[in-house]
């Protein structure tokens, strides 16, 4: 019984070793993209600027017979964007990339595609909807998405 006794002690003086707990992020993205082909829209956790970039495409035949389009005529535009907007983008965008919805229509991949990325400190998430005819169509939080980035860039 005293051999019990002391080796119950000694257990009880061992210092437990547990991994520490981890804190939750300020921001649970670092930076969102938006990308449609043609245009892509970003915003960043720490700014509050949107940023639009644009480009034209041109064909261009290579050696290979194959075409590819080279993007052309670039512009970058800029907005204010307010942190309870850029949290609505994040939410719409974690639900199209969490849980993907199927298109009702298809298209060729020239006709369009749309790709939502989340950047979050060591993660990035992503998912694209290839041969997609109208991206503003494909769900209610791509109609919500198309309606804020409308508000800011006008030829959106």
């Amino acid at each position: 019984m005293l051999v019990f006794a002391m080796f119950c002690l000694s257990c009880s003086k061992e210092k437990q070793h547990e991994l520490p707990v981890l804190k939750k992020d300020k921001y649970p993205y670092s930076v969102l993209y938006l990308n449609f082909g043609w245009a892509k829209v970003s915003a960043n956790a720490f700014t509050n600027v949107m940023t639009l970039e644009t480009h034209g495409t041109r064909d261009s035949l290579a050696n290979s017979g194959v075409v590819y389009h080279l993007p052309i005529n670039k512009k970058s535009y800029e907005a204010k964007i307010a942190k309870w907007e850029k949290d609505s983008v994040y939410s719409w965008m974690k639900r199209l990339v969490v849980t993907p919805v199927r298109p009702n229509s298809y298209c060729t991949d020239y006709v369009g595609y749309a790709r939502f990325t989340i950047i979050s400190n060591q993660v990035t998430q992503s998912c694209t909807y290839d041969s997609v005819c109208d991206w503003k169509k494909l769900s209610p939080e791509t109609e919500k998405l198309h309606k804020l980035i409308s508000s800011k860039f006008s030829l959106f």
